[in-house]
């Protein structure tokens, strides 16, 4: 409905809603390049953001350079990040919450990584990412290019185990997708694109 919360956020960059209604979540870019805040915002109304309390709103500094949440809840614990291509990596990784779907709380500080640099390359840019429902297939695409990359998850949920299958070229309309997500029958993908245009096959 339009709701702005001017003094708490600087730049949000993700952001979801717990499975129950009951939190808002989102990764602000208020620290910088290598600052992120993993903040929560306790909703009064379930699923409804005009009765986002204010007061209850938190932020945990995360020092983590040029992330995007992917995903936020893989599973209970997990969410799912995008690192962006550096000149040396171009990464997935996904972290743990300590408690069930509290991604402003604390992480087990062990990540899991895949790294995606042999076919999506290197230098700059951020990486867009899903996982299906059953976690044994993720999908990675960067901003610039048309191409989707499709990994295999010989342990489902564990990207670490992840090896690349196979890739597919499609043809938008205009270039630079931000997001991408699939539906949990697995038959349509949807891309989101910088100039705002949702693309669905």
């Amino acid at each position: 409905d339009g709701t702005t919360y001017p003094d708490y956020f600087d730049v949000p960059e993700s952001f979801a809603i717990t499975p129950d209604g009951q939190y808002i979540y989102y990764l602000d870019n208020i620290g910088g390049a290598n600052t992120r805040y993993r903040c929560r915002m306790k909703l009064a109304t379930k699923w409804d953001i005009t009765s986002a309390d204010i007061s209850t709103n938190t932020k945990t500094a995360w020092t983590i350079s040029k992330v995007e949440v992917g995903r936020f809840f893989v599973n209970k614990k997990t969410f799912l990040l995008t690192a962006w291509r550096y000149t040396t990596r171009s990464n997935v990784n996904t972290f743990d919450s300590i408690t069930d779907y509290d991604f402003a709380g604390a992480l087990n500080p062990v990540s899991k990584t895949l790294d995606v640099s042999a076919q999506l390359g290197l230098g700059a840019g951020y990486l867009s990412v899903e996982i299906n429902s059953i976690g044994d297939k993720i999908y990675v695409t960067n901003y610039s290019i048309n191409t989707i990359y499709q990994y295999s998850l010989s342990t489902p949920f564990d990207i670490s185990t992840g090896v690349y299958a196979k890739n597919i070229d499609i043809t938008l309309p205009v270039d630079n997708i931000t997001n991408m997500r699939m539906n949990p029958a697995g038959d349509k993908i949807i891309f989101l694109t910088e100039s705002g245009i949702l693309f669905q096959y």
